[in-house]
Parts: C-alpha cells; sequence; structure tokens
C-alpha cells in the first residue's frame, strides 16, 4: 500500500512540473535531483505597540529636563543623594498641549497628592498657592508641554517656586492661576517694605498679557501700583506718601501717570522712519483723558482729542489727532513737553520734600515755535514735524535730554479759538511741582522690540530660552 501512493504522488509531481516545463515524462523513476517547492509563508502581523499615556511622557520627559536644569539635592539629607522629581499636576489646555506641575522638593510626594498641603501646597479652584517652607524650601516647577505621538514635542519652563518666605518678614506667598486662555504667575514678600509682582501669559503659547507690581510700607502710607499690558501698550503707575511739613503724622499726596513705552536701539523710528510709518500706534500708547491718560481741565473726549506716545533713544515722538485743528487766534491749540532726568521724590521716600517747579517746552502748532515754562532753566527742546498728510494726525520728533527719566506730554485743545475745551495729559500734572511728571516705561530689549512691518509698526516680543522661566522678567 505505501509503495502505491509513492508512485501516484510521484506521478502528481511530474504533472504539475510538467504544466510549467513542457511535455510530461513517460512512466519511470522519479527525477533524485527534484527539489520540494516551499511556498513562503507570511509572517504574522506584528503587535502594535501602545502609545503611553500623556501623564507617563510628561513625567519622563520633563523630569529629565528638571534635573538636567539643576539636580535640586538637598545637601543636609544624607539620603537624598540622587535629584528628586514627581509629577503633582497636569492639565491639558489645548489638544496635546498641557500645563504640568512637578515638585522637585526633598520630600516624597505622593502620586494622589495627599500630602500636598504637607509640603507647602494649596489648592483651590484654578489657583495653587504656596506657602512659606523656612526648613527645606520645597521646588515646584510648572512648564508647558506638547505631546505628539506619544513623544514629547517641545517644552517651555514657565516658573519655578521656592518660597522661603520671600524676605525677613516670612510672609511671602506664590500663587499660578490657570484659567481658560491664560496663566498667571504672582508672588509677594519682603518686611517693613512689601513688594508683589505679577505676570499673565496667554496659553497655549504662552505670549505675554499683561504685567502688574505694588509696593508698600508697612509703617506709614507709603504704596505704589503700576499695571501694564502687552496687548494695547497701556498701563498706568498710581503711587502715594507722606508729605514732609514737620508735623507727626504728615498728609499724604498720590500721583499717577500713564506708561509711556521708551525703547533703546529702535531701528524702525530712526533716522526718516518715524516720518515714513503710517502710525505710530502699533508700538505707542494713547492718552485720551477719557479711556487713557487723565483730564485735568475741561471734559476729556476721544474723539475730540488724543495723543499717541513713544520713546525711541531719547526721541520722544508724538501723534496729534485732532478733530478741530486751531493754530491762529487768541486762543490756540498748545502742545508741553515737561520732562526731568531723575526722580526728585519717589513712593520709597519716608516722606516728599517741598515741591520744585518742573521744566518744559511749549510748542504753537502752527509754526512750531517753542518757549520755556516753569523753571525756563536750559533751552527749549528741538522740534520737527513729519511731512503733512490730509486727514493724517499730526506727527512729531521732540528730541528730549540724554537719558531721560521723566516726561509729561500735556496737550490744550482749542474748538473756537477763544477757550480750551479741554486739557489732557499722560499724568496728573502740576506745573508747580516736577514730583508729577510720569517716568518712562522702560521696555528691556531683550524682552521686545518696536519692530517696522510693510508701513507699519508693531510690538514684537523676543524669543525666550525654554530652559529658562519665562515668568518674572
Amino acid at each position: 500500500m505505501r509503495s502505491r501512493h509513492i508512485v501516484s504522488l510521484s506521478k502528481l509531481v511530474l504533472v504539475l512540473s510538467a504544466g510549467c516545463s513542457g511535455a510530461p515524462r513517460a512512466d519511470g523513476a522519479v527525477d533524485a535531483t527534484l527539489s520540494p517547492v516551499v511556498l513562503p509563508v507570511p509572517p504574522a502581523a506584528s503587535a502594535l505597540t501602545p502609545i503611553e499615556s500623556p501623564a507617563v511622557t510628561l513625567k519622563r520627559e520633563l523630569c529629565r529636563l528638571a534635573i538636567d536644569r539643576e539636580g535640586h539635592v538637598d545637601p543636609t539629607n544624607e539620603r537624598d543623594t540622587q535629584p528628586k522629581c514627581a509629577l503633582a499636576k497636569v492639565r491639558e489646555v489645548a489638544v496635546g498641549t498641557y500645563v504640568a506641575l512637578l515638585y522637585r522638593g526633598p520630600g516624597d510626594w505622593k502620586p494622589d497628592g495627599s500630602n500636598a498641603s504637607e509640603l507647602g501646597m494649596m489648592s483651590e479652584g484654578d489657583t495653587d498657592t504656596f506657602a512659606p517652607d523656612f526648613q527645606s524650601c520645597g521646588m515646584f516647577e510648572y512648564w508647558l508641554a506638547t505631546v505628539t505621538d506619544g513623544k514629547l514635542a517641545k517644552s517651555q519652563i514657565v516658573t519655578e517656586i521656592c518660597n522661603d518666605g520671600h524676605g525677613a518678614a516670612g510672609v511671602g506667598e506664590d500663587s499660578v492661576t490657570i484659567s481658560a486662555g491664560s496663566i498667571a504667575v504672582a508672588t509677594n514678600g519682603g518686611s517693613a517694605w512689601r513688594w508683589g509682582h505679577s505676570n499673565v501669559f496667554s496659553l497655549p503659547d504662552l505670549t505675554p498679557l499683561s504685567e502688574a507690581s505694588d509696593g508698600s510700607w508697612t509703617v506709614s502710607s507709603n504704596t505704589t501700583q503700576t499695571e501694564w499690558s502687552w496687548a494695547d501698550r497701556r498701563g498706568a503707575t498710581t503711587w502715594e506718601a507722606p508729605r514732609c511739613d514737620g508735623s507727626a503724622d504728615p498728609p499724604t499726596v498720590g500721583f499717577s501717570h500713564a506708561a509711556v513705552p521708551s525703547f533703546e536701539g529702535a531701528a524702525a523710528l530712526a533716522g526718516d522712519g518715524w516720518k515714513t510709518v503710517r502710525s505710530i500706534d502699533g508700538c505707542a500708547a494713547t492718552v485720551d483723558g477719557e479711556h487713557a491718560g487723565f483730564a485735568i481741565a475741561g471734559v476729556a473726549s476721544a474723539a475730540s482729542a488724543k495723543l499717541a506716545l513713544v520713546v525711541a533713544d531719547d526721541q520722544l515722538i508724538i501723534e496729534i489727532d485732532d478733530d478741530k485743528r486751531v493754530t491762529e487766534g487768541k486762543v490756540h491749540d498748545e502742545l508741553e513737553v515737561w520732562h526731568r532726568r531723575d526722580p526728585s521724590s519717589d513712593w520709597s521716600q519716608q516722606c516728599l520734600p517741598a515741591p520744585l517747579a518742573a521744566s518744559g517746552t511749549e510748542i504753537r502748532l502752527g509754526d512750531l515755535s517753542t518757549r520755556l515754562i516753569g523753571d525756563k532753566q536750559g533751552k527749549p527742546l528741538a522740534v520737527e514735524r513729519a511731512p503733512a498728510k490730509d486727514g493724517a494726525p499730526l506727527r512729531l520728533r521732540v528730541t528730549l535730554p540724554a537719558k531721560t527719566g521723566a516726561v509729561t506730554v500735556v496737550y490744550r485743545d482749542s474748538d473756537d479759538g477763544r477757550r480750551h475745551e479741554r486739557v489732557i495729559a499722560s499724568s496728573t500734572f502740576d506745573a508747580r511741582d516736577d514730583a508729577t511728571l510720569g517716568a518712562l516705561h522702560r521696555i528691556v530689549p531683550d524682552r521686545a522690540s518696536c519692530e517696522r512691518t510693510g508701513d507699519s509698526l508693531v510690538l514684537r516680543m523676543k524669543p525666550h530660552d525654554p530652559s529658562t522661566a519665562i515668568a518674572g522678567l
């Protein structure tokens, strides 16, 4: 039986072979050289490796970056020989983009965060606060990170928090608030003199939106508050301090001024650049007495008169948008530029000295003639006008003394040639007191610059080192 099966199989092979190589062979023995045909078997489909969760990726990659930046090893703890890092919280702020909180302190962070308060962190709603830690100064870091296909695509450290009390009083506090579209980072501290500052950034791109600072003296009425918006180049400072009068309880006087941005090395405004741009609005602050700046006489109306102000390398550039220009007659439109190099007084003085008269230049807008006003020291400031364009605001460039630190611009607006219907200014100005001049808001060159795009000006933020905290600059 077995031999018959073998012969039949041999004949089958021969027939199959003939179908490929020609006529079939006659009966006979199977060619001993015939090799069996081995058909390839397709490999089994490879199992897909599951992509790890974003939290796992964030913990591994951000902790690696954090430890590379700085080990944060506690030298007083013999067992703490390796840098520590735990992912304390994570929040998705856009598709694939997260704000992650790392704990870098010497303690052990529990995975469920149940010991957060013991390590100095408390949360309420969208806000995390960090109390002083006078012994180990637990380190927390906030990072913004994007995860794509299970890999860390990009990252930026937002802030690092190490609250050791922030001053001799030991009452300092840090807070971070993550809300829809923004993250706010704030800190305060001090001793008898208290301070605080905050920064707000957009999410998920971390574009600076605004910043603020404040100060106070706990044993007197001295205070200061400053706010600045990057979005619309608008800000203000308000401060107060007692006036020295020899009494035990001297009266407190207050001052306010708009933030006039001051740039160093602003090539877009150098040479004839200030003349040829369509408008300076992209880098300038607005003063109209109604929405920004101050009305020191009459009723201000942005539709009637407003100013745009910017300083570039000791050149004050002013745009005057006036619905009715009056350059002739008994009472005409007038521009005044008041200035000083160094503050004569500020909020941190125990008490302010007697007022000193301010120094300024009055500019007649018809023929650009000038004259000294105020204490009438020095020479009138030099003024230049950009070529006039129909319907466009009047644009002037005023050369300030070198290293000018404070400027107030006053505009006296007349509509009928008989009186000034309104007087607007960049500070709560009083010519008898040069403390009422407004300090310039200096824009640090590595923070932002005023640049030209086409025929417009734009305030452009500078790129930031992702391994260096962006908050607190």
